[in-house]
Protein backbone atom coordinates (compact mmCIF):
# COMPACT_ATOMS: atom_id res chain seq x y z
CA UNK A 1 0.00 0.00 0.00
CA UNK A 2 1.53 3.14 -1.57
CA UNK A 3 1.78 6.10 1.19
CA UNK A 4 1.56 9.48 0.06
CA UNK A 5 3.53 12.27 2.33
CA UNK A 6 5.35 15.82 2.30
CA UNK A 7 8.70 15.88 2.90
CA UNK A 8 8.25 18.94 4.57
CA UNK A 9 5.85 17.43 7.60
CA UNK A 10 7.94 14.23 8.88
CA UNK A 11 5.50 14.01 11.45
CA UNK A 12 2.41 13.79 9.63
CA UNK A 13 3.73 10.95 7.30
CA UNK A 14 5.04 9.00 9.90
CA UNK A 15 1.57 9.21 11.96
CA UNK A 16 -0.27 8.49 8.53
CA UNK A 17 2.30 4.97 7.79
CA UNK A 18 2.48 3.87 11.45
CA UNK A 19 -1.37 4.06 11.54
CA UNK A 20 -1.65 2.02 8.22
CA UNK A 21 1.00 -0.11 9.69
CA UNK A 22 -1.05 -0.95 13.46
CA UNK A 23 -4.15 -1.58 11.58
CA UNK A 24 -2.40 -4.56 9.43
CA UNK A 25 -0.71 -6.25 12.35
CA UNK A 26 -2.43 -9.44 12.54
CA UNK A 27 -4.22 -9.60 9.40
CA UNK A 28 -0.65 -9.16 7.01
CA UNK A 29 2.39 -10.00 6.43
CA UNK A 30 4.07 -5.78 6.23
CA UNK A 31 7.25 -5.48 4.80
CA UNK A 32 8.28 -0.98 4.94
CA UNK A 33 10.77 -0.59 1.59
CA UNK A 34 11.99 3.06 1.56
CA UNK A 35 12.22 4.06 -1.60
CA UNK A 36 12.27 7.31 -0.92
CA UNK A 37 14.36 10.66 0.75
CA UNK A 38 16.27 9.45 3.89
CA UNK A 39 13.58 10.99 6.11
CA UNK A 40 11.13 8.43 4.51
CA UNK A 41 13.68 5.95 5.96
CA UNK A 42 14.14 7.36 9.12
CA UNK A 43 10.18 7.06 9.66
CA UNK A 44 9.81 3.76 7.70
CA UNK A 45 12.42 2.27 10.38
CA UNK A 46 10.83 4.34 13.62
CA UNK A 47 7.52 2.26 12.33
CA UNK A 48 8.64 -0.89 12.16
CA UNK A 49 10.48 -0.34 15.45
CA UNK A 50 7.16 0.27 17.37
CA UNK A 51 6.27 -3.57 15.60
CA UNK A 52 9.32 -5.67 16.36
CA UNK A 53 7.62 -8.89 15.69
CA UNK A 54 5.58 -8.06 13.17
CA UNK A 55 7.23 -5.40 10.36
CA UNK A 56 10.31 -5.78 8.65
CA UNK A 57 11.76 -3.00 6.95
CA UNK A 58 14.00 -3.67 3.68
CA UNK A 59 16.67 -1.54 2.79
CA UNK A 60 17.33 -0.84 -0.73
CA UNK A 61 20.75 -0.17 -2.62
CA UNK A 62 22.07 0.28 -6.11
CA UNK A 63 24.98 -1.43 -4.73
CA UNK A 64 28.38 -0.26 -5.09
CA UNK A 65 28.83 -0.44 -8.78
CA UNK A 66 26.22 2.28 -9.51
CA UNK A 67 27.39 5.57 -9.34
CA UNK A 68 24.79 8.25 -6.81
CA UNK A 69 22.68 10.36 -9.05
CA UNK A 70 23.51 14.06 -8.87
CA UNK A 71 21.25 15.76 -6.93
CA UNK A 72 20.31 19.49 -6.26
CA UNK A 73 18.78 20.31 -2.63
CA UNK A 74 15.75 23.20 -2.28
CA UNK A 75 18.05 24.54 0.58
CA UNK A 76 15.23 23.37 3.00
CA UNK A 77 15.77 21.40 5.46
CA UNK A 78 13.30 18.85 7.89
CA UNK A 79 13.66 16.75 10.51
CA UNK A 80 11.92 15.08 13.35
CA UNK A 81 12.57 14.45 17.00
CA UNK A 82 12.41 11.55 18.70
CA UNK A 83 12.31 10.89 22.43
CA UNK A 84 12.91 7.30 23.88
CA UNK A 85 12.06 5.82 26.71
CA UNK A 86 12.59 2.55 28.47
CA UNK A 87 8.91 0.87 30.14
CA UNK A 88 8.59 -0.47 33.02
CA UNK A 89 8.61 -4.90 33.02
CA UNK A 90 5.88 -5.70 34.92
CA UNK A 91 7.98 -6.75 38.24
CA UNK A 92 9.53 -3.17 38.33
CA UNK A 93 6.06 -1.83 38.70
CA UNK A 94 5.35 -4.32 41.35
Amino acid sequence: EEVAYSVADPFACFRVLEARVARMVGDHRIALIPLGPKIFAVIATIAGALHPRDVQVVRVSAGRRRDASPRRSDGDLFGLTLSLRRLATPEEEA
